[in-house]
């Protein structure tokens, strides 16, 4: 306490420091958060998840048996891109899918480097940039 003789800003009748002494405090909000910050939230956590793929444009992924991976109990999905991306998302083992534009269908990969790919024109492989596929990180640069 003896170095301790610097007024704080807001009360001059308490210390809050020195030289090589501080007092330290942390400061919680603990209001709920408003609607505008849920939704802010939101569109920031979505945006990461639509940003983490990258493409190999007009073709598929690779095409090995055994490269299939079911994702709530089922390795294709009909929806949108953003939507494949998601599911995907959300399982560790899934490295990326293939999703064809004519059908709107996705079939999901444990790892998109993996076999033969089919060249098409409507057919687009998205896969995580940065994934954890079994027990090493792959990094793909395209």
């Amino acid at each position: 306490m003896k170095k301790c003789n610097t007024p704080c800003q807001g009360d001059k009748g308490v210390m809050c420091g020195g030289i090589d002494t501080v007092d330290m405090f942390v400061m919680f909000d603990c209001t709920p958060p408003t609607p505008e910050e849920k939704k802010a939230a939101k569109a920031e956590a979505d945006a990461e998840v639509l940003n983490a793929y990258s493409a190999f444009k007009r073709q598929s992924c690779g095409q090995s048996d055994g490269n299939t991976l079911k994702i709530a109990g089922s390795p294709t999905f009909v929806g949108s891109v953003d939507e494949c991306k998601f599911k995907c998302y959300g399982a560790l083992e899934c490295h990326g899918f293939t999703y064809e534009t004519a059908t709107t269908k996705c079939s999901f990969h444990s790892d998109v480097l993996d076999g033969k790919v089919k060249k098409n024109k409507k057919i687009d492989c998205f896969y995580k940039k940065l994934g954890l596929v079994g027990s090493k990180v792959i990094e793909h640069k395209h």
